[in-house]
C-alpha cells in the first residue's frame, strides 16, 4: 500500500511498482486506515499528511493487530525521536525507483522470513510430539511423518537462504520483531 497526500507521488510510485506488485493507494491517513486489511504486507507511508499523520496511521495499524512491514517515505530528515517509532525503513524524499524497489523487496523478504520461521517452529513441534509418542518403527513406517520431515527440510533450507540474503541491518530488524 502506498500512502501519500501528493497525487504526483502516488502516481509515480504506482507506476514504478505496479507491474511487479499488487498495489493499494491512499491519499490520506483516514483512507489508509479504511483501506488497510490483513493481506497488506508492505506500506510505503508518508510521515506528514494533513489530518491523520503517517505516524498516527502507523500507531493505529499496529494497535489494530495488523503487522505489515512499513517504510516511512518522507521529506522529513530523521531526528532521534523516530528511534522508538514502529517502522522498518526510513527513506528521505526524493527517492529513486531503485531505492523504492529495493526497499520493498527487503521488506517482503522480512515478511517471508517471519512466515517461514513460524512454519518451521510449528513443524518442529509436531516432529518432537511424534518422536516422543511413537516408536522408531512407527515413525519409519509413516508416510505422514516422512512428509513432515521433507517439509521441515524444505522450510529450514528456505529460512537459511533468506537469512543469507538479508543484510545485517535487515536481520537485526527481523530479530527485533521476534
Amino acid at each position: 500500500m502506498i500512502v501519500d497526500d501528493d497525487p504526483g507521488v502516488l502516481d509515480t510510485y504506482s507506476a514504478w511498482l505496479s507491474g511487479t506488485y499488487d498495489l493499494l493507494t491512499a491519499s490520506d491517513g483516514e483512507e489508509a486506515l479504511d483501506t488497510m486489511h490483513k493481506d497488506v504486507s508492505v506500506i510505503l507511508l508518508d510521515r506528514r499528511m494533513p489530518g491523520i499523520s503517517g505516524m498516527e496511521v502507523l500507531d493505529e495499524i499496529r494497535d489494530s493487530g495488523y503487522d505489515p512491514r512499513v517504510a516511512v517515505v518522507t521529506a522529513v530528515e530523521p531526528e532521534f525521536e523516530v528511534i522508538g517509532m514502529g517502522f522498518d525503513a526510513y527513506l528521505v524524499k526524493p527517492v529513486t525507483k531503485d531505492e523504492l524497489t529495493e526497499t520493498v523487496e527487503k521488506l517482503l523478504k522480512r515478511v517471508e522470513y517471519g512466515e517461514k520461521l513460524i512454519e518451521y517452529h510449528s513443524l518442529v513441534s509436531k516432529k518432537v510430539l511424534f518422536e516422543g509418542k511413537k516408536t522408531d518403527e512407527e515413525l519409519a513406517n509413516s508416510d505422514e511423518y516422512a512428509r513432515l520431515n521433507e517439509r521441515l527440510e524444505q522450510v529450514e533450507s528456505r529460512v537459511d537462504e533468506i537469512s543469507r540474503e538479508m543484510s545485517a541491518d535487515g536481520f537485526k530488524s527481523v530479530v527485533r520483531d521476534i
